[in-house]
């Protein structure tokens, strides 16, 4: 899987071909029922524009991945991670026991704000950080064209130049996951 691009799912292990085929479609019956491709997409996305993203995993009493469209809970959820407050953040990544929460803050059904704590083993919280695994806060992708996208919206007339500097720099990476791989400069 890559983050907020997809996955191929391959059979490994199966007694015989036709096994990992049925195998491979009860796994994505499950992903399209829980709308997983979404989620990840979703994430992605956060862990792009943010730095940093979360995701919190939902199960129901078999230790099954609960989803339930009226309540809208697909099992695996991703959340915006700005809504986890700065002070949960710090405490669960300097906590060792794994009993510190994670807390949310949420407005309610009336519109009045409140809180939910989230147990560590639910929730998935990733940071863009080369430097950092258990970091609270990790770079965006965006850090280096903020600047030159204030510029832009101040002076309009440096687009063309800003056009043709940004497409000079970007290279596309394109990724063969059945063959080995393979990168266009």
């Amino acid at each position: 899987m890559e983050l907020g691009v997809g996955w191929t799912l391959k059979p490994v292990g199966f007694e015989d071909e036709e096994d990992g085929q049925d195998a491979k479609k009860i796994v994505d019956n499950q992903f399209e029922k829980m709308d997983y491709h979404g989620t990840i997409m979703e994430l992605g996305m956060f862990y792009r524009v943010l730095g940093r993203a979360c995701q919190v995993n939902t199960y129901d009493l078999n230790g099954d991945f609960y989803f339930n469209k009226n309540e809208k809970v697909t099992g695996a959820d991703s959340i915006n991670p700005m809504t986890i407050t700065d002070a949960s953040l710090r405490k669960v990544m300097a906590d060792r026991t794994g009993t510190e929460p994670y807390v949310q803050r949420v407005t309610g059904s009336v519109g009045n704000p409140g809180t939910v704590e989230l147990e560590q083993d639910r929730v998935i919280y990733i940071t863009n950080n080369p430097f950092a695994k258990y970091s609270t806060y990790g770079n965006s992708d965006l850090n280096n064209s903020v600047t030159d996208l204030r510029t832009l919206a101040r002076f309009p007339h440096y687009r063309d130049a800003l056009a043709r500097l940004y497409s000079q720099m970007h290279r596309i990476v394109t990724i063969d996951s059945e063959n080995s791989y393979n990168i266009i400069w």
